[in-house]
This record gives C-alpha cells, structure tokens and sequence, in this order.
C-alpha cells in the first residue's frame, strides 16, 4: 500500500494514481455509498478499475444515510472535475512508490 498524501478529493485520487503513480489497473476498495463514483471516475481518467465494498463496522443506518447524501452531490462535482479535465490541487513529480511496492 502507498499512501497519496495529496489526493484530496477522490477524482484528485484517481488523477495522481494514473499521473504521479502510474497506476493503470486499480482495485478499489471504500464503503459501498462511495464506491460507484470511485470507480467511475478511475476508469474516465484511464484506470482499469473494479470495487469491492468495504463494510463500516458500527456504521448506523443514520450515518450511512447521510453519506449516502453527501455522496449524490459530490458525484456532481466529481463529474463537473471529469468534464473539463481539472488538474490535480498538488503538483508532483512522478513516483515509483507503487512500482516499488509491487516488486517486492
């Protein structure tokens, strides 16, 4: 696992991995309210990318509800970022993090 301390939002997530990292196939894994705009926004910036569910242990019904909310807006947003290609907020140099890490 390499951690990406400036993915700050999931498209910017997306965009480093390709970009920075050189991810080309990805398997994505985050609660399931999360984890079609995940996907989708991997596979519109170039990633060969599936998911999986994460469960939320102690999440209630209340909280998955509100996030499921969140989620529907941010999904426009994330689409608005697709649309016109918006760079990613932290520019970076390429890195061999993920390269590395599966070589080991």
């Amino acid at each position: 696992m390499v951690a990406d301390p400036h993915g700050l939002d999931t498209y910017d997530s997306c965009l480093r991995a390709r970009e920075v990292y050189g991810v080309e196939r990805a398997l994505i894994v985050t609660q399931s309210y999360h984890l079609s705009r995940a996907v989708t926004l991997c596979r519109q910036l170039g990633i060969d990318a599936v998911g999986v569910p994460a469960r939320c242990s102690g999440c209630g019904t209340g909280l998955l509800a509100e996030k499921a909310v969140r989620d529907y807006f941010a999904s426009g947003k994330a689409a608005w970022d697709a649309i016109r290609r918006r760079p990613p907020a932290v520019d970076s140099p390429t890195h061999s993090g993920v390269s590395d890490a599966l070589a080991e």
